[in-house]
């Protein structure tokens, strides 16, 4: 598990989540504010806003709300209860609202480290709301969702770097492990081989016949 620097719970969110977590969708501050500044702003019930996670620009990572919880976050009740939402603070304004190198590289940490707690192959971004892919987290926007520029033009065009930088970080944290074969007898009669074939699935394996 990750290290957290701040815990700061926000009462804003709905419980339990209702959906596997299927997503991570960064947002950005639209503000040049401390770690303990962001975490501040949703700790009002008259906010009714929050986050899983947020971000500042020296790196260091909060806690807002719990992963199991959905929070608040994108305007989107479908996706915030699918996706880990993550605050960033900014670096700079607008109108780029820039985020700083430690901050995109806590947010890259975050998720590889979500990746490997929800045995995730890594994450995807395609620029529009998909399908969901089954073993793979998909990189979703606020912008997809209600009428706003978040995250920020600067953050939406690092999203694909980051993306690479994430499964990047994957492969060469987790390396596709090695498989090897093992063949169990060869038969003249066709009824033996089936038979042993489904003595080793009773068994809890996967079996395949193949015909020389």
């Amino acid at each position: 598990m990750i290290k957290i620097d701040v815990v700061k719970k926000s009462p804003n969110h709905s419980g339990k989540r209702k959906y596997a977590i299927t997503r991570i969708t960064p947002h950005h501050a639209a503000g040049v504010l401390s770690l303990e500044s962001l975490l501040n702003i949703f700790v009002p019930t008259s906010r009714k806003a929050s986050c899983n996670y947020a971000i500042g620009s020296d790196g260091r990572l909060g806690l807002c709300v719990d992963e199991e919880n959905r929070a608040w976050t994108s305007s989107s009740s479908d996706n915030d209860n699918r996706a880990i939402t993550v605050e960033i603070a900014n670096s700079t304004g607008g109108p780029e609202w820039k985020i700083s190198e430690k901050a995109e590289q806590a947010f890259v940490d975050l998720c590889v480290d979500i990746c490997k707690r929800y045995d995730k192959k890594g994450v995807f971004y395609e620029g529009k709301l998909v399908a969901d892919k089954d073993g793979w987290l998909q990189i979703t926007l606020h912008k997809w969702f209600a009428n706003t520029a978040c995250p920020g033009p600067y953050l939406e065009k690092r999203i694909p770097e980051i993306v690479k930088r994430i499964n990047e970080k994957l492969n060469t944290a987790e390396p596709k492990k090695e498989l090897y074969r093992v063949q169990v007898g060869a038969y003249s009669v066709e009824a033996n081989a089936k038979a042993m074939a489904e003595k080793l699935r009773k068994a809890g394996f996967d079996t395949y016949i193949v015909k020389y």
